[in-house]
């Protein structure tokens, strides 16, 4: 997968002419007898499969070049230790952090129903940032 912080590979689009073909997910054995039955065998991907955390493979074997969509998530790096102001949360975490923020604010303020309210947002927030953490999509043409 792309980058050392790659977690997940959620799903793959294949670019055919004016066509977006979404490559199916499989898991290991199902995809080594349906995909690689030939060690020469080349056509059109139509699934793809993770062998291990760092390799996947895409089958059959590309008869040409095509270009791809990857679907993935990514571990957030940790924060600097030191006071160096250099930021490397990633956008999409940076929303729950300011809401919990905001909770901690009110709460220590005593105002209780809005610090819920912050916590009710700060958990909505992590959701939502977190809904790309699925291990596979589902499969597109089986619904």
């Amino acid at each position: 997968m792309a980058g050392a912080n790659a977690v997940a590979l959620i799903g793959v689009t294949l670019y055919w002419g004016a066509s977006r073909i979404k490559l199916v997910p499989m898991p290991w054995t199902t995809f080594d007898r349906q995909m690689r039955p030939w060690s020469n065998y080349q056509g059109q991907p139509r699934a793809f499969c993770r062998f291990n955390g760092s390799t996947i493979y895409i089958g059959p074997n590309p008869d040409q070049p095509y270009v791809t969509d990857w679907d993935t998530t990514y571990d957030t790096t940790d924060l600097p230790s030191d006071d160096s102001g250099t930021e490397n949360m990633p956008l999409a975490m940076q929303t729950p952090v300011a809401y919990y923020a905001a909770r901690l604010a009110k709460y220590n303020e005593q105002s209780m129903g809005e610090s819920d309210r912050f916590l009710e947002l700060y958990k909505h927030e992590m959701q939502m940032s977190m809904a790309g953490q699925l291990p596979f999509m589902a499969d597109p043409y089986r619904g």
